[in-house]
C-alpha cells in the first residue's frame, strides 16, 4: 500500500504541536523525488524538525526501496547522503533550499531483492591443494567426455580444449610437427561413422560405419631424411614411431610428447629403428615402478621403453646381425603377468665381392687365402644358422622366472631351416597366450607353445608349409603376419627370387604340415588350431608389405610400391570358412579337401599411398568400437578416419 502524505498531516496524523487539530500547508514542505528515470512530483513532503527516518519509510512505501538501501541526496538541504535518525531543520532552513516552491531530492537505489551471503566460503587457486586440484579438473573432463564424440589419443585432444580451433575452416599447421584438420571438423567424422553404424545394425569398421579414407592428420617433417620404419600403439592409445635415424618419437594429442634415441649397446654399429611392439598392458607393478610399455629392435639390440619413453634395459644381439622382427606377449594366466620380448634376427654383415679377387703369388698366400675363405663360409654359415632361430627374453614381471632370462627357439633338424621374416602371437577365444608362429622365407609358419608349468619351457608345436599351385611360382617366402581373432593369422606371401631362393625339400616329420595355397602372391587367413587356409584375399597388384588388423573384425592391408594402396577387408570376409570340396580319384574312391574362399573385391584408401607400416588406433572411450588408421609413408605418419 503507498503511503501518500498529505500537506495538511504528519506520519501519524497530528500537528507539529501533537494535537489532533489540522496542521497548515506552511508546516510542510514539498518534494519532487527523482529515482532512476521516474519523477514522483508533490506526492511526498517533509515536515520541518521531524526524523528523517519517517521520510525514509514514507520513500520506501512510495517505491519499495527498502531504508538500508536508500541513498537521499538533496543539494543545499543537507550534505551527502540523509543519514539515519537525523531531524531536518527548520521551515525556512528547508525552504531556502527548495526551488520553485519543492525540495529535489535524488533516491540511489534497488528495490529488488538483496543478494544472499554465499553458503560456502569463497576459495581461491592458492588455497587449492594439488589433490582438490587434479580431482576438479578430472571432474570436469569427465563431464566434457561425456557429450563429446570420441577420444583417439593420438590425435584428439582432451574434450576441455577442443574448441581452441573454432576459428580454423580447414588443415592447419598445428605445432612445427603436426599438421591435421580442426577438432570439430574430427568429431563430425566420427559422428557420422557411428551414426551410419547405428543405421545399418554394424559395427564400425564394417558396413556403414567404414573409414571415411580422409586424411585428417599428419605427423613429422616432410623434408626429414629419416624414413618411419614401423609404428606401435600402446594401450592408452599413444602412437610410437621409428625411424631410420634410430629416433623414437611418441604422438600424443596431435604433440610430440617424447623424443628418445635408441642407442646401439655394441660400439661401431649403426642402423636405425628397424621394429616396434607394444606390451599389453601399461601401468605400475607390484613393486610401484612404471611396467614396459613398448619394446624397439634395431643397432644390434632390442631397448624396453616405458610410456614416458624412459628406458629400462636392453638385450644385445651378436655382430653382424640386427633384431627384426619382434613381438610383445603377455605369457601368464589372470594376475600371473610375464612380459616377454621376442626377436628374430636380421643379418646385416655381408661377404666382400673384390675380398679374394687378387691371386697370391705363392703356396703361403694360397694357404693363407683358402683359410680365410673358410672362415668366411663358416662365419656366413652361422650367420645364416642365427638368422633360422628366435631369442625369447624375459621382462617381467614373472614368478617362474627372473627378469633377463633368455631362451633360444631352433628349429629341429630335420625340417627345412629358413631366415625368420616374420613374427606374431596367435591367442585363443579367451585372449590367452596360445603359440608363437615364426614365418620364414621359404613359406614356413613354426608354431611354439610354452609350457608355462615347467619354468616357461618352449616347445616346437608344428611347422605348418605354405605350398603354391602355381609351376613356375618357385619359393614362396612369408612377407608378414597378423594375430586376428579366434585363433586366426593373416600372412603376407610372396615370389622370393631365385638368388635368394631356399629349398622347400627336406625329410618329412610328423609336424610338418602343407597348406596348399592357389597363388603365390596374396594374404591368406590360416586357422591356426587347425590347420588349415580358409580366405585368400587377392586385390592388390603387388606384394602386401604390411597390415593390421581392425577393432571391428576387419584387416587393413597396405600394398608395395607397384600398387600403392591401402585396402580394407570386412569382416565378412576375413572371417569366412572353407568349402568342402570332394575329388573323385578312380573308381570308388574319394576324398574330402578344404578350398579357401577367395576376395578381390574391397574398400581402396588412395589418400593413404603406398606405406611402410599400418596400425589402428582405437577409441579410448567405453564401448566404443570407433577407430583411425596410422600409416607410415616415407617421413611422416599419415592418419585417417
Amino acid at each position: 500500500r503507498h503511503l501518500i502524505m498529505s500537506h495538511n498531516e504528519t506520519i501519524d496524523g497530528t500537528n507539529p504541536r501533537g494535537d489532533a487539530s489540522p496542521v497548515s500547508s506552511i508546516d510542510t514542505v514539498p518534494v519532487k523525488l527523482k529515482w532512476s528515470k521516474r519523477v514522483y512530483d508533490n506526492v511526498l513532503s517533509i515536515r520541518p524538525g521531524s526524523l528523517s527516518d519517517a521520510f525514509k519509510e514514507e520513500v520506501r512505501a512510495l517505491t519499495g526501496v527498502p531504508p538500508e538501501r536508500q541513498k537521499l541526496l538533496c543539494r543545499g538541504a543537507w550534505k551527502g547522503p540523509l543519514p539515519d535518525g537525523t531531524p531536518f531543520g527548520t521551515a525556512d532552513e528547508i525552504q531556502s533550499a527548495a526551488k520553485k516552491g519543492s525540495l529535489a531530492v535524488t533516491l540511489i537505489g534497488s528495490a529488488d531483492a538483496a543478494p544472499e551471503a554465499p553458503k560456502e566460503r569463497t576459495r581461491f587457486v592458492e588455497d587449492v591443494t594439488p589433490e582438490e586440484r587434479a580431482a576438479a579438473e578430472a571432474e570436469a573432463e569427465a563431464r566434457a567426455a561425456e557429450s563429446a564424440e570420441g577420444m583417439i589419443t593420438a590425435i584428439q585432444r582432451p574434450p576441455l580444449h577442443r574448441r581452441d580451433d573454432n576459428g580454423k575452416a580447414g588443415m592447419y599447421q598445428y605445432n612445427r610437427m603436426v599438421t591435421g584438420l580442426p577438432q570439430r571438423q574430427m568429431e563430425d567424422l566420427l559422428r557420422e561413422r557411428r551414426t551410419d553404424a547405428e543405421a545399418s545394425g554394424e559395427g564400425e569398421g564394417v558396413g556403414g560405419g567404414a573409414l571415411r579414407g580422409e586424411v585428417v592428420m599428419t605427423l613429422g617433417l616432410e623434408l626429414r631424411r629419416a624414413y618411419v620404419n614401423d609404428l606401435a600403439v600402446l594401450p592408452d592409445g599413444t602412437l610410437v614411431s621409428g625411424l631410420d635415424d634410430s629416433h623414437v618419437q611418441l604422438w600424443r594429442h596431435g604433440e610430440l610428447v617424447e623424443d628418445v634415441v635408441h642407442e646401439g649397446v655394441l660400439p661401431g654399429v649403426e642402423g636405425g629403428v628397424e621394429a616396434l611392439a607394444s606390451f599389453p598392458s601399461r601401468g605400475l607393478n607390484s613393486g610401484g615402478t612404471p611396467d614396459a610399455a613398448f619394446a624397439s629392435g634395431g643397432r644390434a639390440c632390442v631397448r624396453i621403453w616405458t610410456a614416458e619413453g624412459e628406458c629400462m634395459g636392453a638385450f644385445p644381439f651378436p655382430a653382424g646381425t640386427t633384431p627384426n622382427p619382434i613381438v610383445a606377449m603377455d605369457l601368464g594366466e589372470g594376475t600371473n603377468s610375464v612380459f616377454a620380448v621376442a626377436a628374430g634376427f636380421r643379418v646385416t654383415r655381408s661377404p666382400n665381392p673384390g675380398a679374394f679377387a687378387l691371386a697370391p703369388a705363392d703356396e703361403e698366400g694360397r694357404r693363407r687365402r683358402a683359410q680365410a675363405q673358410a672362415e668366411e663360409v663358416e662365419m656366413q654359415r652361422a650367420l645364416f644358422h642365427t638368422s633360422c632361430s628366435v631369442r625369447v627374453w624375459i621382462v617381467g614381471p614373472g614368478a617362474l622366472v627372473p627378469a633377463g632370462s633368455l631362451f633360444t627357439l631352433e628349429p629341429n633338424g630335420s625340417d627345412v631351416a629358413a631366415p625368420v621374416s616374420s613374427m606374431a602371437v596367435v591367442s585363443d577365444q579367451y585372449g590367452q597366450f596360445k603359440s608363437l608362429v615364426c614365418g620364414d622365407q621359404a613359406g614356413g609358419l613354426r608354431l611354439w607353445e610354452c609350457d608355462q608349468t615347467r619354468s616357461l619351457q618352449w616347445n616346437n608345436a608344428a611347422l605348418l608349409r605354405l605350398c603354391s599351385h602355381e609351376p613356375a611360382a618357385g619359393t614362396v617366402s612369408v612377407i608378414c603376419m597378423e594375430p586376428l581373432d579366434g585363433g586366426l593369422l593373416a600372412v603376407s606371401t610372396d615370389i622370393m627370387p631365385p638368388q635368394q631362393a631356399i629349398s622347400q625339400e627336406g625329410v618329412a616329420t610328423a609336424s610338418n604340415v602343407a597348406l596348399p595355397i592357389p597363388v603365390a602372391s596374396a594374404v591368406f587367413i590360416v586357422d591356426v588350431l587347425s590347420r588349415s587356409v580358409n580366405v585368400v584375399l587377392n586385390g592388390h597388384k603387388d606384394a602386401v608389405r604390411c597390415m593390421c588388423p581392425l577393432p571391428g573384425g576387419g584387416l587393413a592391408t597396405g600394398g608395395g610400391k607397384l600398387d600403392a594402396t591401402v585396402r580394407i577387408w570386412g569382416k565378412e570376409q576375413v572371417c569366412a570358412s572353407s568349402s568342402q570340396h570332394k575329388n573323385n580319384e578312380g573308381e570308388g574312391k574319394e576324398e574330402n579337401s578344404k578350398v579357401p574362399q577367395a576376395f578381390s573385391d574391397s574398400a581402396v584408401l588412395e589418400k593413404m599411398g603406398f606405406v611402410f607400416a599400418l596400425k589402428s588406433i582405437p577409441d579410448s572411450k567405453p564401448m566404443s568400437k570407433l577407430f583411425a588408421l596410422a600409416g607410415a609413408r616415407y617421413n611422416v605418419v599419415r592418419i585417417c578416419l
